[in-house]
């Protein structure tokens, strides 16, 4: 036990020093520090002593708030359930945060105490006895804490609320002016529950003076009796979070009963368990070798079977809820995961209905099933990350509700999400989870290499999470699944996202761990993956399990046919005209001699392709010969794959979960479910081009900042929950005699935290790109600033409105002598002074995370109190009075609104206390064009500031790419890159060189490699990134992001999903149409349009957080087509969506390249949807492009001949097939023998597609169970490519070499040390 809390104790101290978020906790102590002792030492901040209590509390909140963020935020992002999976228990995990949060608190709750005392701030107070108040406060503070991020998913109402309850209850002690309770000991000890109260009540109870003026008569408290109360407080709190965190409900994790104290007790003492076995699964890691581990899982399986006399096993059937189910030979199986009845109930759907399966030792096991089918929510139901509605789910003879923490010890998971810590190097990932997993010291440096060496990760050791490219980033959450040698290893999608040659190394790794006798579970949309690796497969459909058998049974039993493909042979342009001519009359003879054939309508316009019925396979042979009478034509045949096979299902999976149907389904003619839109009718506007209106953006950003603040429960309550601060302030200055200047320290605090608000956007839309997309998708600048602006200053400027009314009418002192317009120019100035600042100073930070932890107290204690420091400490024409008047507006301000004060006490200001407001506009007005300054310099700053570099020229280049090169260079194309290089500041050079151009209605496919330089090009053409050399050309305007008129007519969809989080799939549709200048009827046509094209209509009013990823990925396409741009960038945008609804968005970016005679750049890593969209191709490897043309081009340019892929009968052998095989076509040889797949090549010359399907029908019919006959494809192409690409390797950096800041624009000023701005934002 006391390993798995040091490891999570250690986990966090690197996280926490290498993020540097410490020295963000510490600036704000430092500051309480500052202020405290300026007032006990300043005569003229003597009044700053009334807000001690508030101090010392705050002293902790910077970092109260960042432990409340990170705990929610390791909820939210799965980070606690995924190590609670891999083995660490519930109990480990909380005392390691637990012991880790007292720690950091304490010391920095020992820096601010010592110091304060040291500055007279604690006069009269036994520094011993303050000190031993002061950590049992703190660690009180750090108690509540943890029971307050109980009942939160959200991180910023999470740290909004702990920072409130702090602020509040740092001034319940105000009730002691009441004579009744502070002479009344049960009315003391009350407020004391409160830590923040029983440290205050508890000073003051022993002569602590703070409150000036007022005189008090002796409070019934102490010091001693504060101690005590706060240990009290420490008990309950801690209790009541370790029960909280436990039942409390959650959308992660398994909850437990309310009453599971009594049932673990009940459990404890019935049920008996072998005590040696339980101490070696508590305490110890076994290393299994192969027969050891195939062993002792074959014992644990016994009592799963039955024994028959004579010691005979009778074989257990094997039993699913599949609707088409295909019985196995389970008499060498060992069955380790029994699945019964398990069923998930969400509000009003069953997400998982009435699933059973077993699965067996040494199989992998692959769950298909279109988006939204249950599949996930399966993997999460068995791993007890979501609880069950109901059901069993039994692995090594435990069970799941009884056994967790120890079925969890043999689990390993890869999660569809990458479940990662940034600031952790893969090393520290797997020494994490392996120390989780309890693997001995001796040996865990020998399991973590052996698994870099697996992953193939030796060059990325060291490198950051954050820094690792999408496969990488995969390989490591693969990598961390199978360190400790886990037994269950559960696979979520583990190859979305990265290129051909990754996920083929990720499947080498699957098979060599299937061998070592581990049962895999696999989900995935590649469906190649499943045909390669799945030794059986389960179709979910509507959250039941459809079909469970192999790849062979399931294509036989849903499959129809073969595909015929028939092409051009040819790349001559009159030749290809002549073939364009004759594709009725080619089509006349398919159907000639099959009538019964399908022809697939989302085919190329140069080809044709057709399915073939079985039952029409003795026509086969004629039809061949007829087409191979015309020499050029090339023919490809291809038995329904898994993909094929998947999508006939899913398009109508309500008939085949029709049981009382099923058989008429059978003998029903199955077709296949082909995307045909032609009954959704194109809007005739849509060719119109887009046009920009500055009155409908400026609307449009409003609209959107809008949905922002009232869409968001969390936004509303962080604007709602200031006027707890304001009514704290106004009871406060009521007690002390009406006082206007104690009541507008409280408003001033109050604006800080809505300023928190207003900043924030900025911050997010920058970190998530979304500004970006906005910028490059047609929004203006101005209309940008002025929309959000509005909206922020109107809101703000309600809510202060209202506060000083119900101030004036309270007849607070120096509030009643103002007259009407002098108030509200007094509170103008304030809520403007506080947006303008939120804007400029939201600059510091990078990431929201900081921003939301950080930003309140940046603007209450700098931009607000250093700003009042600074102007009582100056003299007039001082440094310090004109940095106020310039850079804290805020205080100046706060200073200018008593106006009651007498001047001629004051200190010597250059201005009057009347004009300060004034002063304080102006310098707001300031910050305001300095932010819209900022944000233009740092877009100027990317192309300003390039690198001196010459591309180097490659000597031996293919023919097609240097006449593309010539070609671009000559011509005008809508898309033209002109000689671009990108070389980083590691002297890694991504990119050499390289033009290109996209003409008009073509799509072209930049294809690469991981690290060849795709992305790298992708992110230079639409002005994510600046280059070295050379530049880019949209629609003949330079590509940058200053240059707003190259993006009015272009729509971009990014790798990664830019969406808000809280806007419906309506509102980000209808706020990019109207950029594009669509209003009224037309924009809401058009919506609906790509609603309808990209079966989004389901969805259209609900929020994109809680879309899934693949309904992301289409909303994504959605937003870059609804303008109809005639230059569109799509970035992977097939990423994460099964073959269903792929298929629908190749037939939308194919109308729409119709539509408008677009002209579409896109990157994929699916070289079928290469083959089907893109009419040019270019293979990027190191930096360069290596071929260039149409897929047929390079099918016939670089292929090696036909392909023969056989599926061999298990009864035969290789030798049988390859006799016949190499004896009846000349050259022909053997390139891949894999288990029950056989591959041949066989040169064109030597091949007759005829004589060819005639040898299979005839000669190897009973030898084999499938085959496919096809010209070299797209991704044999791509390996060989890839297998060039050479991988960068960063040169070590000392240790004590100085690490220089590599921050852009305004952070490129700034000098990197620990305390630098940047970094520490």
């Amino acid at each position: 036990m006391l390993d798995q809390i040091r490891v999570v104790f250690l986990k966090n101290y690197i996280v926490l020093t290498r993020s540097k978020v410490f020295i963000q906790s510490i600036y704000v102590p430092v500051l309480c520090t500052l202020f405290s002792c300026l007032a006990q030492n300043v005569d003229n901040l003597a009044g700053l002593k009334t807000l001690w209590p508030l101090y010392q509390c705050m002293s902790i909140n910077g970092y109260i708030r960042y432990a409340s963020m990170e705990i929610v935020q390791e909820k939210k992002d799965l980070q606690r359930e995924n190590q609670k999976i891999m083995g660490l228990t519930h109990w480990n995990y909380m005392m390691g945060q637990l012991l880790f949060s007292t720690c950091v608190c304490v010391i920095i709750g020992l820096f601010y105490y010592t110091v304060c005392s040291i500055g007279g701030v604690y006069e009269g107070i036994n520094f011993a006895k303050g000190i031993i108040l002061y950590i049992a406060f703190v660690i009180a503070m750090v108690c509540q804490l943890y029971f307050f991020t109980s009942f939160f998913n959200s991180q910023k109402l999470a740290s909004d609320i702990i920072s409130f309850v702090n602020l509040f209850f740092s001034f319940i002690y105000i009730f002691v002016l009441l004579s009744d309770v502070r002479n009344d000991k049960i009315y003391m000890i009350l407020l004391s529950l409160a830590p923040q109260a029983a440290l205050t009540l508890g000073l003051m109870g022993d002569g602590w003076s703070i409150l000036g003026q007022l005189r008090l008569n002796h409070i019934n408290f102490s010091v001693n009796e504060a101690i005590l109360v706060l240990l009290f407080d420490i008990a309950v709190y801690l209790l009541l979070y370790l029960y909280l965190d436990q039942i409390w409900p959650n959308e992660y994790g398994t909850q437990k009963s309310p009453l599971f104290i009594f049932q673990s007790i009940k459990n404890l003492c019935c049920k008996k368990r072998n005590q040696d076995q339980q101490q070696i699964n508590a305490t110890q890691y076994v290393e299994f070798n192969d027969v050891e581990l195939a062993s002792q899982n074959f014992d644990r399986e016994a009592p799963l079977q039955q024994q028959m006399g004579g010691g005979a096993i009778l074989q257990v059937e094997d039993k699913s809820s599949a609707l088409y189910h295909q019985q196995i030979d389970t008499s060498n199986l060992v069955k380790n995961l029994q699945i019964s009845n398990l069923t998930k109930h969400f509000q009003g759907y069953y997400a998982v209905k009435q699933l059973s399966l077993s699965l067996y030792e040494g199989q992998i096991f692959c769950l298909l099933g279109h988006n939204g089918a249950g599949k996930t929510t399966t993997i999460n139901l068995i791993t007890g990350m979501i609880q069950k509605t109901h059901g069993q789910v039994t692995m090594n003879g435990l069970d799941l509700d009884n056994d967790l923490d120890e079925i969890r010890r043999s689990i390993g998971l890869c999660s569809q999400k990458n479940i990662l810590y940034d600031n952790l190097t893969v090393e520290d990932h797997l020494w994490f989870y392996a120390r989780i997993k309890l693997i001995p010291d001796q040996i865990i440096q020998e399991d973590i290499q052996h698994i870099i060496n697996r992953c193939s990760l030796n060059n990325e050791r060291f490198k950051y999470a954050q820094h690792l490219s999408g496969g990488n980033k995969r390989k490591l959450c693969l990598a961390i699944a199978l360190i400790g040698k886990s037994k269950f290893i559960f696979l979520d999608e583990p190859t979305s996202g990265v290129d051909v040659v990754t996920r083929r190394q990720i499947w080498d790794i699957l098979r060599e761990i299937k061998n070592e006798g581990r049962i895999i579970i696999l989900t995935t949309h590649h469906l190649e993956e499943a045909e390669a690796l799945a030794d059986r497969i389960g179709i979910m459909a509507q959250g039941q399990l459809l079909c469970l058998g192999t790849v062979d049974y399931i294509i036989h039993k849903f499959g129809v046919g073969y595909f015929l493909k028939i092409q051009c042979k040819s790349e001559n342009e009159i030749e290809i005209n002549q073939f364009m001519q004759k594709k009725a009359q080619l089509e006349a003879i398919v159907k000639q001699y099959i009538p019964n054939c399908q022809k697939d309508p989302q085919t190329q316009d140069q080809s044709l392709k057709f399915l073939l019925p079985f039952t029409s396979a003795s026509q086969f042979s004629e039809l061949f010969q007829q087409l191979e009478q015309d020499n050029q034509l090339m023919m490809n045949l291809q038995i329904n794959s898994l993909e094929d096979v998947f999508v006939s299902i899913g398009t109508d999976e309500q008939r085949y979960l029709n049981l009382e149907q099923q058989q008429q389904q059978q003998s029903r003619q199955i077709e296949v479910g082909y995307s045909d839109f032609s009954n959704i009718q194109i809007p005739e506007f849509l060719k119109d081009e887009p046009f920009f209106s500055f009155y409908t953006q400026t609307q449009v950003i409003a609209i959107r900042r809008i949905k922002m603040l009232f869409k968001n429960a969390v936004q509303i309550i962080s604007y709602l929950f200031p006027f707890s601060i304001i009514g704290i302030g106004y009871f406060f200055a009521h007690q002390a005699n009406d006082n206007f200047e104690v009541y507008i320290i409280f408003v001033t605090i109050a604006i800080c935290f809505i300023c928190n608000s207003t900043g924030s956007t900025f911050i997010v839309e920058r970190e998530k790109n979304l500004l970006y997309t906005l910028r490059v998708m047609g929004c203006k600048l101005i209309p940008y600033w002025f929309g959000t602006f509005i909206v922020d200053f109107v809101l703000s400027m309600l809510y202060f409105l209202v506060i000083i009314i119900i101030a004036y009418y309270c007849n607070l002192r120096s509030v009643a002598d103002f007259n009407f317009q002098q108030m509200c120019y007094k509170s103008f100035v304030t809520v403007f002074a506080g947006v303008a600042t939120s804007y400029s100073y939201s600059y510091m930070f990078e990431k929201s995370y900081t921003a939301y932890m950080a930003f309140p107290f940046f603007q209450l204690f700098v931009n607000f109190y250093l700003g009042l420091v600074f102007l009582f400490l100056s003299v007039k024409f001082s440094p310090l009075q004109i940095i106020s008047y310039i850079f804290f507006p805020l205080g100046v301000n706060s200073l200018g609104i008593d106006t009651s004060k007498d001047e001629n006490k004051m200190l010597p200001f250059y201005f009057s206390l009347s004009s300060l407001s004034t002063i304080a506009l102006i310098s707001s007005i300031f910050h305001l064009i300095f932010a819209m300054y900022l944000e233009k310099s740092q877009i100027l700053s990317y192309f300003k500031r390039k690198n001196q570099f010459t591309p180097i020229v490659q000597i031996q280049r293919d023919t097609d790419v240097v006449q593309e090169e010539q070609r671009s260079l000559s011509q005008i194309d809508p898309i033209s890159a002109r000689n671009i290089s990108k070389q980083y500041d590691n002297q890694y050079l991504a990119i050499n060189g390289i033009s290109f151009g996209v003409q008009k209605k073509q799509i072209f496919g930049l294809l690469g490699p991981n690290g060849a330089g795709k992305t790298t090009t992708f992110n230079i053409l639409t002005a994510k990134d600046k280059s070295s050399s050379g530049y880019v050309l949209v629609n003949q305007e330079q590509a940058i992001q200053t240059n707003e008129n190259a993006w009015q007519n272009v729509g971009i969809c990014s790798q990664f999903d830019n969406l808000w989080e809280d806007l419906t799939v309506y509102d980000h549709l209808a706020m990019f149409a109207s950029l594009k200048g669509l209003q009224g009827e037309k924009r809401e046509k058009a919506i609906k349009y790509f609603a309808q094209t990209l079966k989004l209509e389901a969805y259209i009013d609900k929020k994109s957080e809680i879309l899934s990823g693949g309904n992301k990925r289409k909303l994504c396409v959605g937003m870059a087509l609804i303008g109809s741009p005639n230059v569109q960038f799509f970035d992977e945008p097939s990423s994460g969506l099964d073959p269903i609804a792929k298929r629908f968005l190749w037939n939308t970016l194919k109308q729409n390249l119709q539509l408008k005679d677009a002209s579409i750049v896109l990157t994929t890593h699916s070289m079928n949807e290469a083959e089907s969209l893109c009419s040019k191709i270019g293979i990027v490897v190191n930096g360069q492009f290596q071929c260039m043309g149409s897929p047929e081009h390079l099918s016939n340019k670089f292929g090696q001949g036909y392909r023969l892929k056989l599926i061999k009968n298990p009864n035969c052998f290789s030798q049988e097939i390859d006799s016949i095989i190499l004896n009846s076509f000349q050259n022909a040889i053997k390139i891949i023998d894999q288990e029950k797949t056989l591959i041949y090549q066989i040169p064109t010359q030597y091949f007759i597609f005829s004589t060819v399907f005639n040898l299979m029908e005839n000669n190897l019919k009973n030898k084999i169970e499938q085959y496919s006959i096809h010209h070299t494809n797209l991704e044999q192409i791509f390996q060989y490519f890839a297998t060039f690409q050479q991988q960068f390797i960063e040169p070590p950096v000392s240790q004590t070499e100085v690490q220089v800041c590599n921050c852009e624009g305004l952070n490129a000023l700034r000098w990197c040390t620990m305390c630098c701005c940047c970094c520490v934002w």
